[in-house]
């Protein structure tokens, strides 16, 4: 994945690997379930796109840095979730205000 030029702490692999293992035991990504996924604070969106790769068919990346926003919509079109069985919404805006007021930030769904 690329990576933004802005000083990150990324989740680990082992972490991200660890909850996702979690939440696929608790049938999360069973495809009975639309999922939805909203990656705050998303950095170079690793955590997004993971959850777009076992099975998620949304997903929000939100971050302040222009330069994060940028990296995050490099890694959807590499990764090649940037097709019809996938939608993504990068948004460069601030988290809290974007939590406050989705609407007010582009964030109808």
């Amino acid at each position: 994945l690329d990576s933004p030029s802005v000083y990150l702490r990324p989740m680990m692999g082992k972490v991200r690997e660890a909850v996702y293992s979690t939440l696929t035991s608790f049938g999360l990504y069973d495809e009975k379930y639309p999922i939805r996924h909203l990656d705050l604070f998303s950095g170079s969106g690793s955590v997004g796109l993971e959850s777009l790769s076992r099975g998620a068919g949304h997903c929000t990346f939100c971050d302040l840095s222009p330069d994060c926003c940028a990296a995050v919509e490099r890694n959807i079109e590499w990764c090649q979730f940037n097709t019809e069985d996938y939608t993504t919404q990068v948004v460069c805006s601030d988290v809290l205000q974007l939590l406050r007021d989705p609407y007010g930030v582009g964030v109808p769904q």
